[in-house]
């Protein structure tokens, strides 16, 4: 695949983690208070026809994004050669971008 397919697909892969975590920021800001049981989020991955759900804490969705180039997913919903996974547990694991997504979508 030649530079700009890849630089492209990992546009992609940037902007669909990126959206899927603003759903979640609104989803925790409206359920923060009630709760420190687990609640459904969408998983963060890059795979744009993942739609499936995680389950975290509030508390566990906040550290997960203690830095910008963080996201929480499913075990194994990992694109290797975009990021590496930092945080491991039986709900989610927290993936960090090699590059910082305002760097790969140019923002």
């Amino acid at each position: 695949m030649n530079g700009s397919g890849e630089n492209s697909r990992e546009q992609r892969v940037v902007k669909n983690e990126l959206e899927f975590r603003a759903y979640n920021a609104r989803r925790d800001q409206l359920e923060r208070e009630m709760t420190e049981e687990p609640l459904p989020f969408v998983c963060e991955c890059g795979d744009a026809s993942c739609i499936r759900a995680l389950s975290a804490t509030a508390g566990e969705w906040e550290r997960a994004h203690s830095r910008d180039d963080q996201f929480i997913v499913l075990p194994d919903h990992v694109f290797p050669e975009y990021e590496r996974v930092v945080a491991r547990s039986e709900r989610h694991w927290v993936v960090q971008k090699f590059a910082k997504p305002s760097d790969v979508l140019g923002a």
